[in-house]
């Protein structure tokens, strides 16, 4: 691919963890150059530990070698298409060649607690006064202002405070026992992009740049409309449904043959309920007076589901799968990470692409999930190792020559490996 969309466009990203990482992520698959800036006196969250346990889950082979901050997946999965640079922010020297920086670019992403890049010099009235054309997003967990300000917060925490987590339970089940997947990540990390990509359209029309406070909370929120609904509208308090639907029935995850197998079934009127009876060699279910009415399912659907799963438990999900969608049936296996490498469509489309990382080995991830022009954009390059791209950034795009360089390394400014005793990112670290 020739030209991507936003090829020319320059984007330093101070991000951690997921939700801002792969907002820039997804920045840099679009073709813009992503400078993804560390630092040497401390360890970044996703890098994980200086000296982590061999056969600790993360690392190719359970070997965290030498470098083990540049061979975790958690860092490696989500940081593709960037350069990596580092420098120390909180040092005048620091700041000053990051605002070098910023004139040389066209977006800034954080995703600090609130008040932190202001704590570092870092806010939109210093940046926009070395380039007036700037962009900057700043989406902490709860916004930069209100009573919640500054709040630590991870994408858990998010979830949990917006009733996300609340909503994701079983009618049975406590919170405490529901599965933590820090969706507010996922949501924020593609409203970041539609931020900054219609501010860069703004500008394009005005020639100004933007500051934009995007809150991880409200936007996860903006998911759950019709909960919110509920209550302001009726005066309800949604409950938790596990695996069921407010009015679909069957709705849920049924067991199939072998270890731990399942499919999902949803069922959304009679005549999809009479062609899943068909399949299931039971159109006598059809007619039942229990079951032939949408809020007869429903008052009964646990007698009808267990039904349904005496017979799903005889069968081989990925079979089940091709004969209920041939019936118009919304269904889907569940997979595991084995079975996704291995899925015939997900091969077709090509997701999963050979990356080949210094540090990390030889592997397939998953790539970008659009095709542009019929055509995937594909990993430019690998997730960054520490300091990886130090000389082209500031040698080759601010000019600085062999001895400048090499002063900002004498000066532990700028590096490739952690300082002694670096510290593990704090308090002030991001919101996933």
């Amino acid at each position: 691919m020739e030209r991507l969309p936003l090829t020319g466009v320059r984007v330093i990203s101070l991000t951690e963890v997921w939700a801002g990482p792969f907002a820039t992520t997804l920045l840099g698959d679009m073709g813009a150059e992503v400078l993804h800036v560390e630092a040497i006196q401390r360890v970044a969250q996703t890098r994980g530990t200086l000296r982590p346990t061999p056969g600790t889950v993360g690392y190719p082979d359970g070997d965290p070698g030498e470098r083990p901050w540049e061979r975790i997946a958690g860092f490696n999965g989500v940081n593709r298409n960037k350069m990596g640079i580092t420098i120390d922010l909180t040092r005048a020297a620091g700041t000053d060649y990051f605002l070098k920086l910023v004139q040389l670019s066209d977006i800034v992403i954080d995703n600090y607690a609130a008040g932190t890049v202001e704590r570092m010099g870092l806010g939109y009235d210093v940046l926009s006064r070395a380039n007036p054309q700037i962009i900057q997003l700043s989406t902490p967990g709860w916004g930069v202002d209100g009573p919640y300000r500054g709040y630590i917060s991870f994408g858990s925490h998010v979830d949990a405070m917006v009733g996300h987590t609340y909503l994701r339970g079983y009618p049975d089940a406590d919170p405490s026992l529901t599965s933590s997947i820090v969706h507010s990540d996922a949501v924020i990390s593609s409203m970041a992009v539609f931020a900054v990509t219609t501010a860069l359209n703004y500008r394009l029309r005005t020639g100004k740049g933007q500051y934009i406070d995007m809150s991880q909370a409200e936007g996860l929120m903006t998911q759950l409309g019709e909960y919110v609904l509920e209550y302001t509208m009726n005066g309800r308090v949604p409950q938790p449904l596990g695996n069921h639907h407010p009015h679909m029935a069957p709705h849920g995850v049924f067991p199939c043959r072998g270890n731990d197998r399942w499919i999902t079934i949803a069922v959304e009127g009679d005549q999809q309920f009479a062609r899943l009876c068909g399949v299931m060699g039971r159109p006598d279910l059809a007619e039942d007076e229990r079951f032939a009415t949408a809020l007869a399912r429903y008052q009964r659907q646990d007698e009808m589901e267990t039904i349904i799963a005496a017979w799903t438990r005889e069968q081989e999900n990925a079979t089940l799968l091709a004969q209920l969608q041939a019936a118009g049936i919304a269904s889907g296996a569940v997979h595991n990470d084995e079975d996704l490498y291995r899925d015939p469509h997900l091969q077709a489309r090509g997701l999963f692409q050979e990356v080949v990382h210094r540090q990390a080995g030889t592997h397939l991830y998953p790539g970008p999930y659009w095709r542009i022009d019929g055509e995937i954009p594909g990993f430019r390059l690998p997730a960054p190792c520490l300091g990886e791209h130090n000389v082209a950034v500031y040698q080759g795009l601010l000019g600085l020559d062999d001895a400048q360089y090499q002063g900002l390394l004498d000066d532990r400014l700028i590096g490739d490996t952690y300082l002694e005793g670096a510290e593990l990112a704090g308090r002030d670290a991001a919101n996933p």
